[in-house]
């Protein structure tokens, strides 16, 4: 790459994001010098690049930490000022000279999607194509890492329990997604414009995912489905207000007949290999399990 080529990556200490941070460094960005490479947190610290530390809330924050970039990731925290967020970022780094945005967006999003999250995310993607930056974006399926996060506890005790019925999901793992948008960061012009819809490489419900981390930790896992209504009122019973509870009710009822669907391929292509399996990650994962 000729002259100084700069990129920024939001939620940086994020699963993705430190993903994207860390196949950037493999690509030849590092923390200084004509490829320069800056992770953004909310908390700054010991980044593997250049840190910088800003709110989606403050735009002055957001401003300095874009001066001098050329390219960015960004993943727009989930929550009640997505929307907001999302605008604050796209404004300031069009303000900054940003001249490329890969966005992390979401399974299914478009404004008429059954999913709630979907729409949701469908807005911050609206914001960024009106913006006139350039832009690549990555429709996401269901991260494996999940399965190590936020429901590891309920795979710790042995008992997943989810309002997904047998829907088959295309679940992807996010060091892929963190790799393939450090691919587009590094060679964007041929995915300008575009939106890729990114899957894993299998189709498994959450049933077979259970057998597979069951077979990977020689402990009993089993998957139980349940009602919407149930898992409903376990989201209600854990305090998140009214808006959140429907999106995630929602998600569940879209995966549950079978909207976490999807070919491999897109991804394959980005990466330039087969993208990692679940039994793969089952296996790199096992600790978070024992």
């Amino acid at each position: 790459m000729a002259g100084h080529t700069s990129a920024l990556v939001t939620g940086a200490r994020g699963k993705v994001g430190a993903a994207v941070l860390a196949a950037l460094a493999d690509n030849g960005f590092v923390g200084a010098g004509n490829q320069a490479l800056a992770g953004v947190s909310r908390s700054g610290g010991d980044l593997s690049a250049v840190a910088r530390v800003a709110n989606f809330g403050d735009r002055d924050g957001l401003r300095q930490a874009l001066a001098g970039v050329d390219r960015a990731f960004l993943m727009v925290p989930f929550g009640g000022s997505m929307r907001d967020h999302g605008r604050n970022f796209i404004d300031c780094a069009k303000d900054s000279g940003v001249r490329f945005v890969v966005r992390l967006s979401g399974l299914a999003a478009g404004p008429d999607s059954a999913s709630a999250m979907g729409r949701l995310q469908s807005e911050v993607d609206a914001q960024l194509i009106a913006s006139g930056i350039d832009y690549c974006i990555l429709r996401c399926n269901s991260f494996m890492q999940n399965f190590s996060g936020i429901y590891q506890p309920m795979v710790s005790r042995g008992r997943l329990a989810l309002a997904q019925g047998e829907g088959r999901i295309a679940f992807i793992d996010t060091r892929d997604i963190g790799r393939a948008a450090a691919n587009i960061l590094h060679n964007p012009e041929p995915y300008a414009g575009k939106v890729l819809d990114l899957n894993g490489p299998e189709l498994l419900n959450n049933a077979q995912v259970a057998a597979q981390i069951s077979a990977a930790t020689g402990r009993d896992i089993d998957y139980v489905p349940i009602s919407e209504e149930r898992a409903r009122a376990g989201y209600q019973k854990a305090g998140l207000p009214d808006w959140e509870v429907e999106v995630f009710t929602s998600l569940d009822r879209f995966l549950a007949v079978g909207g976490g669907e999807g070919s491999p391929d897109t991804l394959a292509r980005v990466l330039g290999r087969a993208p990692r399996s679940f039994g793969d990650f089952c296996r790199d994962y096992r600790a978070s399990w024992l």
